[in-house]
């Protein structure tokens, strides 16, 4: 019984019921011992074990409250954050420790938050906000990724482990939130939809901000074109989009249902970005019907591109006509009915050039 309290105390860390464990203990040793061994020197061994015990706690409670503190901490910084900075204990991060590294970057946003969130009070948004998260966080982490940041509604994740798993890592959010969203059609509430960018290149990655204030974070180009890359998914109508850095750092591209979708340029670069969807996720035929359609596709975007939006009209309603609900051809469609009339300069800055640096 003695015993039963000192470790339930341990476990609770309730100092009241380890101190009755403690005098439990000293109960029973002075019942064992002869009353006439009390005013004698052979107490001393008695008091000897109650205080080895007493000092066993006092060892037990700190390592549990440092495994506690441990556990604490990752909560608000991801072990695997510390880990790529090669800190074994977060009480010795100091500001601006950083490292490079190359990772993959996902960002994810909820689509029309603010209207949904117009439908609910402040108590029932955070309530959403932590049933989405909650569901779809752990896909993250069970694909070697880690989430840096929560947004709001939007999440920030890296993945340090290759893009394929990012890449893999998006399509199963998909496919839970599927799930996710049968839950919430039976409980009365309307589905929720989701853009995902996926880039891949060099960042930094550290602390900023002051002594008294610091965050972990990671700052870098390829950070803001993943971005920017989960912003374009709402205007071309698609769940799911990777960049070209992205699409080289595969393992095996073919492993997916992926079609280059756009060449874009952000503001002030010199560089073109090629842009990719991936749609694993869609509907069996409509799989079908783009990748029979793949080159049709991949014919009218170039021809798109060069300025040809005349040829590219035609093949993109031929696109159309076998597949009408494909959101990107009816992108193009439009794009091409509205630049056929318009004189457009030598580096041509048409509404999907913009959308890379243009979040939305």
């Amino acid at each position: 019984m003695a015993g039963y309290y000192l470790i339930l105390g341990i476990y609770r860390k309730d100092f009241s019921t380890c101190n009755l464990g403690l005098l439990c203990v000293l109960a029973v040793a002075l019942y064992v011992m002869p009353i006439d061994n009390i005013y004698t020197v052979r107490f001393l061994p008695c008091f000897l074990f109650v205080f080895i015990i007493f000092q066993s706690f006092i060892q037990l409670k700190r390592i549990a409250q440092s495994f506690v503190n441990v556990r604490s901490y990752e909560r608000f910084v991801p072990k695997e954050f510390l880990k790529n900075l090669h800190i074994q204990d977060i009480e010795n991060v100091k500001l601006g420790d950083n490292v490079e590294k190359n990772m993959t970057i996902l960002f994810s946003d909820i689509r029309n938050f603010t209207a949904l969130s117009e439908q609910m009070n402040p108590e029932e948004n955070f309530t959403f906000i932590n049933s989405y998260l909650s569901v779809i966080g752990p896909v993250i982490v069970n694909h070697h990724g880690f989430i840096d940041k929560f947004i709001g509604d939007a999440i920030m994740a890296l993945f340090d482990t290759g893009a394929d798993d990012a890449v893999s890592g998006g399509i199963q959010m998909m496919r839970t939130l599927e799930v996710y969203n049968q839950g919430r059609k039976r409980a009365g509430y309307s589905p929720v939809g989701i853009g995902i960018g996926i880039n891949t290149g060099a960042l930094r990655l550290g602390t900023i901000g002051d002594h008294q204030r610091m965050d972990a974070t990671v700052i870098s180009d390829a950070v803001n074109v993943a971005s920017r890359i989960e912003g374009m998914t709402k205007q071309y109508g698609v769940s799911l989009l990777i960049s070209e850095a992205t699409y080289k750092s595969l393992d095996d591209p073919f492993r997916y249902h992926i079609r280059k979708l756009d060449r874009v340029k952000a503001k002030g670069k010199k560089q073109w970005v090629s842009i990719y969807e991936v749609f694993d996720v869609d509907p069996p035929e409509m799989i079908k019907y783009k990748v029979e359609l793949a080159s049709i596709f991949a014919e009218a975007v170039t021809a798109y591109q060069a300025k040809q939006f005349k040829d590219a009209l035609e093949l993109f309603l031929d696109c159309q006509t076998r597949n009408p609900q494909d959101k990107p051809v009816q992108y193009y469609i439009d794009q091409c009915k509205l630049y056929m009339h318009m004189d457009l300069d030598e580096d041509w800055k048409g509404i999907s050039r913009r959308l890379i640096y243009e979040r939305r």
